[in-house]
C-alpha cells in the first residue's frame, strides 16, 4: 500500500449559485424567447441533506518467504466528516439549463504508517456529484456530469481494495432524423490501494454511436470508440508505468428481404502500448435463404487482416451450407467450407489453403411428462495444403477463457519465441503482473492474477499471439467427430450427460507433427428447493499432451427462521497431467483447487439487516496456487433519520512465495434531514 495522494484539497464553487441568483432578473425574458408561457418554480436555494461521519481503519502485511526481503507493515487511519448539500434547480430557463448538484464537503484526515515510518494529511475535499441537462427538451440536448468519491470496491470475494475515484464526462448528440447519434467525452482518474500495491490509472475517452432503423427491421449501427490509459503501479519497492492507446470501429448492418436476410459486420481495432502494438480489421457477411418451410440454406464469409509488431496475417473463410428441419424434432445441416491463411514474420512464413465439408445431426424427443432426450452429432473431414518458410509459425490473437483455475494451457505445442503477448478486452495485460507464463510445459501454460489495473478473473476473455516450430511444406487431412447426449427427467430438474471428441491427422510425409486428440466427458446435475449439485469428469488423451479433469459444485440456501437465510457453496476440481511420452517432455502435474463459501442473512427489524460470509480457496500445483481466507461482516441499521452502518473485512492469503493479509474496519453514520 502506497502513501495517499496529499492533493485532494477542493474548494466548493460558488460560480453556480451567483450565476443562478443573477438570473432571476432575467427570468421574464428568457420565457419570452422560449415563447411559451411556463409557471417557473420559485428560486430554491442549496439546501442541508444529511450529516455524515466516515472512519475507517486498514491494516496490510506482506511477507516474503525468501529470507532477504523484509517484511512490510502499513496502517492507514482515514477520517472524514461531511455535509450532504443538494440543489436541483436551473439557470434562466428549466429548458435551458437544468442541474441537480449533491456537494460532500467537509475535512479529511490521513494518517499513514509504513514500518514505523509515520505521516500525516489533512485537507478539505470536496467529494459528490452533478448532474446537468443543457436544452434538454431539444433534440441536441446535452449532459454534464462529474463525481468524485471514496469507496471501497471487492473485484472478487478474496481482493478488495480503497479506492479514490474522480471523472467528468459530456454527451450531446441528435435524437432525431433518419440517423440519430450521440458524442461523450469523458475523463477518469483513480487510485487503488491494495494490501501489496498501489495503482494510479488515468483515461480519457471518447465514443461516437450512431444508428438508423429502416422498414422491415432493416438497421446499421455505428460505434466508435478511442481511449487513452496509462496507469502507475507501486509494488513493495519497485514501480513501472504503462500507457496504452486503443481504437475500435464497429459497424453492423441487418438486411431482410423477401425470404433471406443478410448480417454485416465490420470491427476494427488498433492498440498501441510500448512493448506491443497491433491493429485488426474483421469482416463477417452471413446470408440465409429460406427455400421451403422445412429447408433453408446459408452463406458465410469471414475475412481477417491482423498486423502485429514483428508479425503479419490475412485469413478468408466461407461456408456454404443447407439446413432441413425433417421433423420438430429432427434437424441436420451439410455444408462445404474453406479458408486461406497467410502469415508472415521475422522468423518464417506460411501460406496454406484448407477445403472440406461437414456433416451434423440433432434430434430432441420428448419422452413423457417432465422428460426430455437430446442428441447431437457433427462430422467434419479437410485437407489442408500449405506452403512454409522458416523455422517459426506464428499465431494470432488466439481466444481463450479464463477458468476457475486461473490457468490456460496453450491449443497448439511445441511452442518458441518469446513469451506470448496476451491481451484482455484488446488492452495489452503486462507479464510478470497480470500473468506469468510456465514454458516448462509443452504445450506452455500462462497463469492469471486478478490484481490492477486489468482485473483478470475466471470468465474473462483473452487473446494470445504466440510462436511455434513449423511443420514442413506439404498436405495434410484432419478428420473432426463430436457426439453428446442428454437426458433430463425429473421433470427437467435433473440431468445425465455425455460428450465425445475425436481428431484424427494424416500426412504422407513422416516429419509432420500433428496432435491427434480424444476426448470423452460425463456428468449429471440436479436442482431443487434451493438446493443444487452437478458434477462432471473428462479425459483428454492427445498425442502432446494428456490430462484428466474432476469437477463438482454444490449449493444449498434455506431461510433459518423468519427473519433470516443461511446457505453454503463448494467448488471442487482435480487436474492431472500425466507424464509425458514419446516426443513429449512434460513432467507429472497435479492441480486441485477448493472453494467453500457460506453466507448467513438476518433481518428482524424492516430497516435494520445484519450480513456475515466466510469463504476459503485453495489452489495447489499452480504458479498462481495458495490458500486464500476471507471473511466479511456487515450491519446496517436505520433509526428515524439516522443510519449506521458498521463492517469488518479480513483478507489473508498465503501464496508460494509470500504472504499478505488485510483487516478493515469502518463506520459510517449519516443524519439525513
Amino acid at each position: 500500500m502506497a502513501t495517499p495522494s496529499n492533493n485532494k484539497q477542493f474548494r466548493l464553487p460558488l460560480a453556480l449559485a451567483t450565476a443562478v441568483l443573477a438570473a432571476q432578473s432575467e427570468r421574464t425574458a428568457a420565457q419570452a424567447y422560449y415563447g411559451e408561457p411556463l409557471e417557473v418554480p420559485e428560486l430554491t436555494l442549496p439546501q442541508v441533506r444529511y450529516l455524515k461521519m466516515d472512519v475507517s481503519s486498514d491494516q496490510a502485511s506482506y511477507q516474503s518467504k525468501q529470507g532477504n526481503v523484509p517484511a512490510v507493515n502499513t496502517q492507514r487511519m482515514y477520517l472524514a466528516p461531511e455535509v450532504g448539500i443538494g440543489w436541483d434547480y436551473f439557470l434562466y430557463h428549466p429548458n435551458l439549463l437544468s442541474f441537480s448538484v449533491l456537494a460532500e464537503p467537509g475535512y479529511n484526515l490521513d494518517q499513514y504508517q509504513n514500518n514505523g515510518n509515520s505521516s500525516s494529511t489533512s485537507a478539505l475535499l470536496l467529494n459528490g456529484t452533478l448532474n446537468g441537462q443543457l436544452l434538454r427538451e431539444k433534440d441536441y440536448a446535452t449532459t454534464l456530469n462529474y463525481s468524485r468519491t471514496h469507496d471501497d470496491i471487492h473485484y472478487d470475494f478474496f481482493n478488495s481494495a480503497t479506492v479514490d475515484a474522480q471523472g467528468w464526462s459530456v454527451s450531446t448528440g441528435y435524437r432525431s432524423g433518419p440517423v440519430p447519434f450521440s458524442v461523450t467525452f469523458q475523463q477518469e482518474h483513480a487510485d487503488d490501494q491494495t494490501v501489496t500495491q498501489d495503482t494510479v490509472t488515468d483515461q480519457t475517452g471518447v465514443t461516437l454511436h450512431a444508428h438508423n432503423d429502416r422498414s422491415d427491421l432493416d438497421a446499421t449501427d455505428l460505434t466508435w470508440q478511442f481511449s487513452q490509459m496509462s496507469y502507475n503501479t507501486a509494488y513493495q519497492l519497485s514501480s513501472f508505468t504503462t500507457d496504452n492507446t486503443y481504437d475500435r470501429v464497429s459497424v453492423t448492418d441487418t438486411e431482410h428481404f423477401k425470404k433471406s436476410s443478410l448480417t454485416s459486420l465490420l470491427l476494427y481495432n488498433d492498440n498501441s502500448s510500448p512493448k506491443q502494438s497491433s491493429s485488426q480489421l474483421n469482416l463477417t457477411l452471413n446470408y440465409h435463404l429460406a427455400l421451403t418451410p422445412s429447408v433453408s440454406s446459408f452463406s458465410n464469409y469471414g475475412f481477417s487482416d491482423y498486423s502485429g509488431t514483428g508479425l503479419d496475417s490475412v485469413q478468408n473463410f466461407g461456408t456454404v451450407g443447407l439446413s432441413h428441419q425433417l421433423y420438430e424434432s429432427l434437424g441436420s445441416t451439410v455444408n462445404l467450407h474453406g479458408s486461406t491463411l497467410n502469415t508472415s514474420a521475422l522468423t518464417g512464413s506460411q501460406d496454406s489453403t484448407t477445403v472440406g465439408a461437414g456433416y451434423g445431426e440433432n434430434y430432441t424427443k420428448r419422452l413423457g411428462e417432465g422428460m426430455r432426450l437430446s442428441l447431437g452429432n457433427e462430422a467434419n473431414y479437410d485437407m489442408t495444403d500449405q506452403q512454409v518458410s522458416g523455422s517459426e509459425v506464428s499465431i494470432a490473437n488466439e481466444s481463450y477463457t479464463v477458468p476457475v483455475t486461473m490457468q490456460i494451457r496453450l491449443n497448439t505445442g511445441r511452442d518458441v519465441g518469446d513469451h506470448p503477448v496476451v491481451t484482455k478486452n484488446n488492452i495489452p495485460l503486462v507479464e510478470g503482473t497480470d500473468f506469468v507464463v510456465s514454458t516448462a510445459t509443452d504445450p506452455w501454460t500462462i497463469s492469471f492474477f486478478n490484481v490492477p489495473p486489468n482485473f483478470v478473473k475466471s470468465g474473462d476473455v483473452v487473446a494470445v499471439s504466440y510462436s511455434v516450430q513449423s511443420n514442413p511444406s506439404g498436405t495434410y487431412s484432419v478428420f473432426s467427430d463430436t457426439a453428446n447426449l442428454s437426458l433430463r427427467f425429473w421433470h427437467e430438474r435433473a440431468e445425465v450427460f455425455a460428450r465425445f471428441s475425436l481428431v484424427q491427422n494424416h500426412s504422407a510425409s513422416p516429419d509432420f507433427v500433428l496432435e491427434d486428440e480424444q476426448e470423452y466427458a460425463v456428468g449429471a446435475d440436479y436442482s431443487q428447493h434451493g438446493f443444487s449439485v452437478q458434477g462432471s469428469f473428462m479425459n483428454h488423451h492427445s498425442t502432446l499432451y494428456d490430462y484428466q479433469n474432476l469437477m463438482a459444485t454444490e449449493n444449498y440456501s434455506h431461510p433459518v427462521s423468519l427473519h433470516s437465510t443461511a446457505g453454503i457453496s463448494l467448488s471442487q476440481q482435480w487436474n492431472t497431467y500425466p507424464a509425458g511420452n514419446g516426443s513429449s517432455t512434460n513432467q507429472a502435474q497435479t492441480a486441485t483447487f477448493f472453494n467453500v463459501m457460506l453466507h448467513y442473512d438476518w433481518r428482524p427489524l424492516p430497516r435494520m439487516s445484519w450480513r456475515s460470509e466466510a469463504g476459503v480457496q485453495q489452489q495447489t500445483g499452480l504458479i498462481n496456487g495458495g490458500l486464500f481466507l476471507a471473511g466479511r461482516t456487515y450491519l446496517n441499521w436505520a433509526l428515524g433519520q439516522l443510519e449506521l452502518h458498521l463492517g469488518y473485512e479480513h483478507e489473508n492469503q498465503d501464496y508460494t512465495g509470500e504472504t499478505r493479509t488485510r483487516d478493515y474496519v469502518f463506520l459510517r453514520m449519516r443524519r439525513n434531514f
